[in-house]
């Protein structure tokens, strides 16, 4: 529930498949609007390598974690 005129912001994060990138954060912001949602702003942000909730080892740069962790998206969303 959203009282008017506030805002929620939505912190989301790319996702790859099969080798693809997958537009997450413009897919939930169309998803939004479809709702009745305005989209206020959908930002990029990039994420500091030592201070993520999922660090990954100096050593396994390959995996798809590590491929996919360097940055967030947050969406403010609004009524």
């Amino acid at each position: 529930m959203l009282k008017p005129e506030q805002c929620a912001l939505v912190v989301v994060g790319m996702s790859t498949k099969r080798g693809l990138d997958v537009e997450t954060p413009q897919s939930l912001a169309a998803i939004a609007q479809a709702l009745g949602f305005q989209v206020r702003g959908l930002v990029e942000r990039s994420l500091d390598r030592g201070r993520r909730m999922m660090p990954v080892r100096w050593g396994h740069k390959g995996s798809a974690i590590e491929k996919g962790m360097h940055s967030e998206h947050v969406m403010a969303l609004s009524k």
